[in-house]
């Protein structure tokens, strides 16, 4: 059995398609931290990657064009997968 993950997510909607993305792989959710914005989120990003020594972490954040895509540098935990 896969352990539950952690979501950790720009706002509610996000929240919702993260919550809906894990219900369709059968994956259960841990806990949530919906941040209420980009601004709050994106300090955080750091502690979630050490947490995810730990518990598996996704965290879920939209473009909205002000950044490009670009992924996580590779010093994450195995728990961790992100990309921006």
């Amino acid at each position: 059995m896969q352990q539950p993950l952690t979501l950790a997510t720009e706002g509610f909607d996000d929240e919702a398609v993260a919550r809906k993305i894990c219900a369709t792989l059968g994956i259960s959710v841990a806990h949530s931290y919906p941040a209420r914005g980009k601004t709050k989120l994106d300090p955080k990003i750091r502690a979630y990657n050490q947490a995810a020594a730990f518990v598996p972490w996704l965290v879920l954040r939209d473009l909205d064009a002000d950044a490009p895509c670009r992924a996580i540098p590779q010093q994450n935990h195995p728990g961790f997968n992100g990309a921006t």
